[in-house]
């Protein structure tokens, strides 16, 4: 699904922009990669996904505006394929979704381990704030910690 505008004309680039949209129904969890982490955001439907700034130009990028916003989809994508997480038993329908969704358009209280925009999706789905890139990303840094301390200890020790 990802495109790459510089390749394509401009009639080329919206009937590739048409095909992404195609696949995709309102209120799909998107994912899509941004090398270290991923991004995620709401399909609002006519090509537009509501997704919280916070990252979503990189972990290096330096950016004031943080707020929960809409943007065109292959903006949202840049050059990356799409994924879309399902939810088959959800409590929410999908125009419910959309309409969480866009009640917190604006917000601006992005937090990288609080409040980011994997919570912000999951939470319209499942009213649930959380995030696996979060725990996931606690327990590696944990196991770091633990082998390094472990690594320290034995390295003492054997200096004696």
């Amino acid at each position: 699904m990802a495109i790459q505008r510089s390749s394509l004309g401009t009639r080329d680039w919206r009937d590739a922009e048409r095909a992404m949209v195609s696949g995709l129904t309102e209120g799909d969890h998107l994912v899509v990669s941004r090398g270290l982490y991923s991004h995620h955001g709401i399909y609002l439907g006519a090509g537009q996904v509501a997704h919280y700034k916070g990252l979503s130009n990189g972990l290096f990028c330096r950016q004031q505006d943080t707020r929960i916003c809409v943007v065109p989809l292959a903006r949202f994508a840049g050059d990356t394929a799409i994924r879309v997480v399902r939810y088959p038993s959800a409590p929410f329908n999908r125009s419910q979704v959309v309409k969480r969704a866009r009640s917190r358009l604006g917000e601006d209280n992005y937090r990288i381990l609080f409040n980011n925009c994997e919570h912000f999706a999951r939470w319209c789905w499942l009213n649930s704030n959380s995030s696996t890139q979060v725990r996931t990303g606690a327990a590696i840094t944990l196991g770091a910690m633990i082998l390094g301390g472990v690594a320290l200890v034995i390295g003492r020790g054997g200096s004696r």
